[in-house]
């Protein structure tokens, strides 16, 4: 009975102590220290590890041992690694920088020295000389300069312009893949810096307006770094004249009619001739005998490349939206581009109502003065200038537009080149 008495105050006495103890802690009282042990020495992959080296995938091979070393060769993404042993004739290995690493290691090495060399297309090679020591990784730093090339472009006008871009795309859909650079052609030739062995895409306009826009590709970086290219010479220089007996010879829309020597235009649209001559006309000047049917107004379309890319010259009619007004736009892929403000022409409104008239359009580089004829006089009366500060168009064809609505007969149409 002592016995179980003792033991029920020993239980009773450890169970105060617990309780006080859990109080103390609660309070704050207990702080708690945790030790660290001491790792184990680092494996020797570890080792490459911490000197920023990391060993292939799938390389079950220790890089060094007791008797051998490693080389870890950083370089450029696709690089090609190649390892000879100096004094032999051949390259005992070689190894390729994936995409997602930026080196290699090549592992086991007997101590001596290697050649170590890297290649890369579009970059120079790079190589070197390194002492391989046991157990020892040693660091090779092969990273590569761009291999860069000088062109000349060749061109037979004496001044031009030269842009040119990285090409993108495949044949025939062909584009820039940066933004278009510039130099300028001297004395038949263009020298192009610090291309690329890659293809790039040039266009070059003459300063003459005499010579076709050319687009070609050139492929740097084959052993070629002269590039010859023939402007072909396109500039109409025989007057052009149209009788108005059928619309075969021309791109017109459906809706418009010739007939009688006339050019009935009747709705939007524009219409410029087929044949390659007229298509090419640079400074000129255009007389033509027009009539607006129902006073809406006239208008043409000057050096046309295609029908996103031309000058729009217009005089509105006294019942146009905007009427009795001399404007013109230069439209370059589509998008409108104002030749300055639009020109008044209430003056002149009794010379162009109810009767034929006769437009003058003078070109001269970016300059258009328009006048009509004094149908009394026979006086040029002019109408005003535009301009086109930026020079969009220096050649193409000249044709006739309508714009909706618009109702207007054409008469007499000759088109004759002027001295340049």
């Amino acid at each position: 009975m002592q016995t179980n008495s003792k033991s029920q105050n020993t239980l009773a006495f450890i169970v105060v102590l617990l309780v006080s103890c859990v109080a103390f802690a609660q309070e704050g009282g207990i702080r708690i220290k945790l030790k660290a042990e001491p790792s184990a020495a680092p494996t020797k992959d570890k080792r490459v590890l911490e000197a920023g080296i990391r060993p292939p995938k799938n390389n079950n091979a220790p890089p060094v041992s007791l008797t051998t070393g490693a080389l870890a060769v950083v370089s450029e993404s696709k690089a090609t690694i190649y390892l000879q042993k100096v004094g032999a004739q051949t390259y005992m290995d070689k190894q390729e920088i994936s995409t997602t690493q930026s080196q290699v290691v090549f592992n086991n090495l007997k101590p001596g020295n290697y050649r170590v060399v890297a290649e890369c297309d579009g970059f120079e090679d790079n190589e070197k000389i390194v002492a391989v020591k046991a157990k020892m990784v040693e660091p090779v730093d092969l990273r590569l300069k761009l291999e860069l090339y000088n062109v000349t472009v060749k061109a037979n006008v004496p001044t031009g312009d030269v842009k040119y871009c990285l090409s993108a795309g495949e044949d025939p859909k062909k584009y820039c893949a940066e933004t278009p650079r510039f130099v300028r052609i001297a004395n038949g030739k263009a020298t192009i810096s610090g291309l690329r062995a890659r293809e790039y895409l040039v266009d070059i306009k003459a300063d003459d307006a005499a010579y076709e826009t050319i687009l070609a590709a050139i492929d740097v970086g084959k052993g070629q770094t002269e590039f010859p290219v023939a402007l072909k010479y396109v500039l109409c220089e025989q007057p052009f004249s149209e009788s108005w007996v059928s619309l075969t010879s021309w791109e017109a829309p459906t809706t418009w009619k010739a007939a009688s020597r006339k050019l009935t235009v009747n709705g939007a649209g524009w219409a410029i001739p087929k044949d390659d001559c007229p298509r090419h006309f640079a400074d000129f000047e255009l007389t033509t005998d027009v009539k607006l049917l129902n006073e809406n107004g006239v208008s043409f379309v000057v050096r046309a490349h295609d029908n996103k890319n031309y000058y729009l010259i217009q005089l509105t009619g006294a019942k146009a939206a905007e009427p009795l007004l001399l404007r013109g736009i230069a439209y370059v892929n589509g998008v409108a581009h104002p030749l300055g403000r639009a020109i008044p022409l209430d003056a002149f409104a009794p010379n162009m109502t109810g009767k034929y008239f006769t437009v003058v359009l003078k070109a001269k580089g970016n300059l258009f003065e328009i006048f009509i004829n004094d149908s009394q006089t026979g006086d040029e009366l002019p109408l005003g200038k535009l301009t086109d500060p930026s020079k969009h168009f220096n050649l193409g064809a000249v044709g006739v537009a309508g714009t909706a609505g618009q109702q207007t007969e054409i008469a007499r149409f000759i088109v004759s080149p002027t001295k340049r």
